[in-house]
């Protein structure tokens, strides 16, 4: 059986707080396996999806083990004012060796953040 990722990654965020992807396995070959998240900040303009070393704004600090099929979330990552726009998430299964079992596609539907400023708050005066 060939192992699948399915992910779906928060749909927004709000700088000053936190968004996160969740991945769902199946079909892994064995257990003890790797996986690794990866948020790309997707230029101003960008027509097609790009998920270069460029474009990395969240990367997992560690790899999370796997050990059967089931759904993995990432670590929260912190959003500020410097990744506000549209981010692309990529989960990839690898074995302890780094070969890779299983990638993400960078521009899934399923798998893009939208991050906003926060909303500004009126001014009072008295």
């Amino acid at each position: 059986r060939v192992p699948s990722i399915s992910t779906k990654a928060q749909s927004t965020a709000v700088a000053g707080g936190t968004v996160r992807d969740v991945a769902t396995l199946n079909g892994l070959p064995r257990a003890g396996a790797r996986l690794l998240f990866e948020g790309h900040l997707q230029p101003v303009g960008a027509t097609t999806p790009d998920c270069t070393d460029d474009t990395v704004v969240y990367r997992s600090t560690a790899a999370s083990i796997v050990e059967g099929d089931g759904e993995i979330p990432s670590e929260n990552f912190a959003v500020t004012s410097a990744h506000i726009g549209i981010v692309y998430w990529v989960a990839t299964v690898a074995t302890a060796a780094g070969d890779v079992l299983s990638r993400g596609e960078c521009g899934d539907p399923a798998e893009i953040t939208i991050i906003r400023s926060p909303p500004r708050l009126p001014l009072v005066s008295g």
